[in-house]
């Protein structure tokens, strides 16, 4: 197995789980009746969707496009540039 290929599987297990922690996390946010949970939630969601999207464009992305998927890829960085701009506005 390549080293690229390595790091992509390595990349997209870490994704997945990250998908699904955030997810979770949000699950927990809806349910939360205490304000200060809700907060402390929210942060961990936050930092997490920026940590997610790191490490999507730092390993994942420059793996796609290696496999030809350049035009995937500028569809990912979209919709990360608008979850970028969102976070910001949430983080101010």
């Amino acid at each position: 197995i390549s080293l690229l290929a390595y790091s992509y599987m390595n990349a997209h297990d870490l994704i997945k789980k990250q998908h699904q922690e955030v997810a979770d996390a949000y699950a927990s946010f809806k349910t939360a009746t205490d304000d200060d949970r809700k907060e402390d939630l929210a942060k961990k969601i936050l930092t997490d969707l920026t940590v997610h999207a790191a490490i999507e464009e730092e390993l994942y992305y420059p793996a796609l496009e290696d496999a030809g998927e350049e035009e995937m890829v500028e569809d990912f960085k979209k919709d990360h540039n608008e979850m970028k701009l969102q976070v910001a506005a949430l983080t101010v």
